[in-house]
């Protein structure tokens, strides 16, 4: 049975965070043999990432804390400065009819 107005259509990327972001830079590297390419920074959440392609429309996040987010004093997205250690934390799905 195929739904004509379904949001999740598919899985958009996969994240993998990490107490320090150039530490999970280096585990993606040594597990997968391809480095992640430098991402950008999230203003206002206390985070930064890299990114690696796994396929057409896929990829990895790498996610850890922006120490350069000095003035930065709320919850970071996923409490990633709280991890003891790097993980898959969870994925996040593609949508499609948002305003529907």
């Amino acid at each position: 049975m195929k739904t004509t107005n379904t949001m999740l259509n598919q899985i958009d990327h996969l994240v993998y965070a990490t107490p320090d972001l150039n530490m999970g830079v280096d585990e993606i590297e040594h597990l997968l043999g391809v480095r992640p390419a430098p991402g950008g920074r999230h203003p206002g959440w206390g985070t930064q990432n890299a990114l690696l392609s796994l396929g057409v429309q896929i990829y990895l996040e790498v996610l850890g804390p922006d120490p350069d987010q000095h003035d930065f004093n709320g919850k970071r997205l996923f409490e990633v400065d709280k991890l003891s250690q790097s993980r898959l934390l969870t994925w996040v799905a593609k949508r499609n009819n948002l305003e529907n």
